[in-house]
């Protein structure tokens, strides 16, 4: 891909403790302002703590869920189940006296006893995927004091592809129907998906689910949007949004306009942009970006070959992605954020997304449909991540585990969990434009062909 020919700089915010003697240091995945003070953020470890970071201060323990006797579960390695992510209610810090206030919503793993469980799917196993309402009466406070109930559970099939990022939108009012609803992500559950899991409507593998986490009516723990657009028909759940997904980990909102985006982290071929849309179905297993795979044919799943599209695909009604990259260039779409900040102008209104394990930031213009390449500098000059802050992993080698998010003012943060810091990228002024020597260091080319990966993808 080519050079976007826009420079960020690499700047710290802050470490975050370290879980752990070698990288990853601190498994850290997502960043979010506080509402109840903008200038910190919340930061989570995969390890189970949620940490509070102050302007120029230590980090700090705002939860820890491994000490709440909810059966949390986290292990040692990188992909490993844990603490995969965090929201807060749009009232969290708001009006007291409306619902919402003081709520805050984890997802997790936890162990399973084989009762209480939301959906069973295809097995109850040892091990299951937790979303929990953590209520405070003190949103401003250092650290957690409340109470907190389960809101959902979902059987584990596998924990490669699991449960991916619970959000709120936040371009929702108060009088907009998608006010307080929860998005859920949560992957197919299978590395190749042969029992087409993503593309079952009786099941909650390969979605985003969204429902309205607070307490409903005669103790239901939670209630179904009446609009979600499989409420209502026979034999679906009415809590899935969209379907045919991969391992959603990530989605975000245009601050603007309200669009959504999902990334969905391919198998064998290509990253996927999407546009969040009720009722899309994005195709997977059936579709890898806008390939066909073997599987539509009654091929084998885990054939990672690509195919042309059928002469009927126009009548099968699939999303296509808005944007994708191949594994030529990246392997495993993380995070993203639709760009509405102001430090760097050329970048206003295009999405940028962070490739987990070679940590290239790519620029995605959607009103083109280009993506670039985005070079990076710090203070010594030209930046590769792989080569800074990679990790040698079972996964994969070098490798930085980059995600994105934003802070109050809109502008992007870098998350890596091979060092646990968090920085801010920002306008690299005075930065010469990137010459032949940052083009190698990055390892830019044109892609002319799609390759197979030649082996299973754990994340």
């Amino acid at each position: 891909l080519p050079s976007s020919g826009i420079t960020l700089r690499v700047a710290p915010v802050a470490t975050i403790p370290a879980s752990s003697t070698a990288p990853p240091l601190a498994r850290i995945l997502y960043a979010q302002p506080s509402p109840a003070a903008p200038a910190n953020l919340l930061v989570n470890d995969i390890g189970g703590v949620l940490y509070r970071v102050g302007a120029g201060a230590a980090a700090g323990t705002y939860l820890d869920l491994s000490t709440q006797g909810i059966g949390f579960v986290a292990g040692p390695d990188p992909g490993s189940p844990g603490f995969n992510g965090f929201a807060l209610h749009p009232n969290f810090a708001g009006n007291a006296a409306l619902p919402g206030y003081g709520k805050l919503y984890t997802t997790s793993w936890v162990n399973n006893s084989g009762t209480g469980l939301t959906f069973t799917g295809n097995t109850a196993g040892s091990l299951a995927v937790s979303i929990r309402e953590w209520t405070t009466t003190n949103p401003a406070a250092a650290a957690f004091t409340g109470t907190s109930r389960e809101v959902m559970r979902i059987a584990g099939y596998t924990t490669g592809h699991s449960n991916g990022m619970i959000a709120f939108n936040p371009t929702a009012k108060p009088s907009d129907a998608d006010y307080g609803n929860l998005y859920i992500g949560s992957g197919d559950g299978e590395y190749f998906d042969p029992s087409a899991n993503a593309q079952n409507l009786g099941l909650p593998q390969g979605k985003v689910l969204r429902i309205n986490p607070l307490a409903g009516p005669a103790g239901a723990p939670y209630t179904v949007p009446a609009d979600n657009p499989w409420a209502g028909t026979p034999g679906a759940l009415p809590e899935i949004w969209a379907r045919g997904l991969r391992n959603p980990q990530s989605f975000t909102w245009d601050q603007l306009t309200g669009a959504m985006y999902i990334n969905d982290i391919g198998q064998a071929l290509v990253e996927e942009i999407n546009r969040g849309i009720s009722g899309a179905n994005y195709g997977w297993p059936y579709r890898e970006g806008s390939y066909a795979k073997a599987i539509a044919f009654g091929g084998a799943a885990d054939d990672e070959s690509a195919y042309s599209l059928p002469a009927t695909d126009a009548t099968l009604g699939y999303t296509y992605p808005v944007g994708s990259y191949s594994h030529t260039e990246g392997n495993a779409i993380g995070s993203g954020l639709l760009y509405r900040g102001s430090e760097v102008p050329a970048l206003y209104g295009h999405y940028l997304a962070a490739d987990i394990v070679s940590g290239r930031i790519f620029d995605f213009n959607p009103a083109t449909g280009a993506i670039a390449v985005l070079p990076l500098v710090d203070d010594a000059g030209p930046l590769t991540l792989t080569t800074k802050y990679g990790y040698d992993s079972w996964l994969v080698s070098p490798r930085v585990d980059a995600r994105l998010s934003a802070d109050a003012a809109g502008e992007p943060l870098l998350l890596l969990k091979s060092n646990g810091a968090v920085y801010r990228l920002g306008n690299a002024v005075a930065v010469p434009e990137p010459g032949s020597a940052l083009l190698a260091c990055c390892g830019l080319g044109l892609v002319t062909v799609v390759v197979r990966a030649g082996r299973r993808r754990p994340w």
